[in-house]
């Protein structure tokens, strides 16, 4: 599974100087996972989640890009269908 979270070129983004595009990592087998999805981690090696992402949705209008947004959405453990998690353009 690929997964990018993307920020928009906002007024917070560059006031907060935060990046515009990480790369996430899928990692099936984790043993923290629940329900044997794996868990989404961050290019730094910590955990993103559902409250982080929503978090970062709403701070920055954060989106996730991927080409599976189902399976992103039960590693969050969020509801399929979640806003800002889309399937990547490429897909």
């Amino acid at each position: 599974m690929k997964a990018i979270l993307v920020i928009p070129d906002t007024a917070t983004r560059r006031r907060c100087k935060v990046s515009n595009v990480f790369a996430l990592t899928w990692r099936p087998d984790h043993p923290g996972s629940h329900y044997d999805l794996g868990l989404m981690f961050w290019p730094g090696g910590e955990i993103l989640n559902g409250a982080g992402f929503r978090a970062l949705r709403s701070l920055f209008e954060a989106a996730i890009e991927t080409d599976e947004p189902d399976m992103v959405c039960a590693v969050l453990g969020v509801p399929q269908g979640e806003p800002g998690i889309v399937r990547s353009g490429g897909s």
